[in-house]
């Protein structure tokens, strides 16, 4: 099997999971959580409920939720590699591919009902281009283009753009 983005070595996960948390549904707490075992797994910590605890400032009790939460939701698992626990966050990333391929054809199908026709190349790229922003925003940008009667794919693009702004 191919080695994933993910696994790479110039992939940067801190990054990655500060930009996309929103995007894949997950609390402040949860994001702390797991920014916190990439952290202890990267200086080689060992990964336990008082480590993670200690640095996140989050009781016992609730960071045992908080992993409960992630394994529930798919995004994590937990598997023992030479007696000690390892945290794989395989799931985490398949949600985001998953959903973002889901969140594209959602709004293939919206931009081609409000046009009325096929979408272009042109709106392809700008489609590609839209990767950065969240499924909900791309939509509130559709839908604020529709109320102002341009329905036009720059127009679009140019609320996006002065939303990110901000």
């Amino acid at each position: 099997m191919s080695e994933r983005i993910y696994e790479k070595s110039y992939f940067d996960r801190h990054r990655w999971l500060l930009e996309k948390y929103q995007q894949l549904d997950i609390s402040q707490s949860e994001a702390m959580v797991i920014l916190m075992v990439f952290q202890l797994a990267d200086t080689g910590h060992p990964v336990t409920l008082e480590e993670l605890s200690t640095y996140t400032k989050l009781d016992i009790p609730v960071v045992d939720e908080v992993i409960n939460s992630l394994v529930t939701k798919g995004f994590l698992s937990l598997r023992m590699n030479k007696k000690r626990l390892q945290f794989v966050f395989d799931g985490l990333y398949d949600a985001y591919e998953k959903g973002t391929a889901q969140g594209t054809k959602e709004i293939f199908a919206i931009l081609e009902e409000v046009f009325g026709r096929p979408l272009t190349p042109v709106d392809y790229q700008y489609l590609e281009k839209w990767q950065a922003y969240s499924k909900r925003d791309v939509i509130e940008a559709i839908k604020e283009a529709v109320v102002a009667g341009k329905n036009d794919i720059r127009y679009i693009d140019r609320i996006l753009l002065k939303r990110s702004a901000k």
